[in-house]
């Protein structure tokens, strides 16, 4: 028997007396691209962060690759990529050291053999090669995401997970974003995107799950070519301690 990479089962997140998501029962076939839509506020944003033990789960259950207590989650067989990270500090980090910290965790402060060669495989694979010894923080968007997204393959993950990947995004960064996932998929790897817009990515979608005022209306394939909802919003910057090191 297949075991799904994510299985929700009548899923509750609140944050006090204010329930964001209900009732939320799916599993994601392995090698499949799910897309997470829905207008702002929804609670789509949130899915992704209960499945990362940031948002408080008040009642039922997720599951990651059978497990459902944290401490025997495979982590490293999840990679995440936020809107946006704050790297935080006086110094700049290059886009190396960025990168490389897809490899630590609470378990794992050292870095293991044969990383720079790991570390280049990852940066041509989004195309960022030449940025290697760049600072992170003057990359353009397009640029930082994609050294975001080589900071979770880096640790080869079977589940790929994406937070509003497109936005903010010019065209050119938008296909090449959709190349990376494409090549993933292609691998027969599992992707999880949250998205306002399908945009250049929808030819990959297998599944969209539609969520409106936190439970989901639409669960099956893709409505639209492009499923345009309400206006971008910003959503909060999260930092590397919000993510928590072990889902790094």
């Amino acid at each position: 028997m297949t075991i799904p990479p994510v299985a929700f089962n009548d899923l509750e997140v609140s944050y006090g007396e204010n329930v964001v998501l209900h009732g939320i029962t799916a599993s994601v076939t392995p090698g499949s691209c799910v897309a997470i839509t829905g207008s702002n506020g929804s609670g789509k944003s949130t899915l992704v962060k209960a499945i990362l033990g940031i948002a408080p789960v008040s009642a039922g259950s997720i599951r990651l690759y059978g497990e459902e207590k944290r401490e025997k989650i495979p982590w490293r067989r999840i990679g995440y990529v936020p809107q946006r990270m704050s790297v935080g500090g006086g110094v700049s980090s290059t886009v190396r050291e960025v990168v490389l910290t897809g490899l630590l965790g609470p378990r794992q402060w050292w870095l293991p053999r044969g990383v720079e060669k790991r570390l280049d495989e990852v940066l041509d694979h989004v195309g960022l090669s030449h940025r290697k010894s760049d600072a992170f923080s003057i990359l353009s968007g397009g640029q930082q995401q994609r050294a975001l997204i080589a900071r979770a393959l880096i640790r080869h993950p079977d589940l790929l997970m994406l937070d509003e990947p497109l936005t903010g995004l010019d065209t050119h960064n938008r296909k090449a974003l959709a190349e990376i996932v494409g090549k993933h998929k292609e691998q027969g790897h599992t992707s999880m995107i949250v998205l306002h817009e399908l945009g250049e990515l929808a030819p990959l979608v297998d599944r969209e799950l539609r969520i409106s005022a936190g439970h989901i209306v639409h669960d099956g394939p893709c409505t639209h070519a492009v499923h345009e909802l309400h206006s971008h919003h910003e959503e909060p910057t999260m930092t590397s301690f919000e993510l928590g090191m072990d889902v790094l």
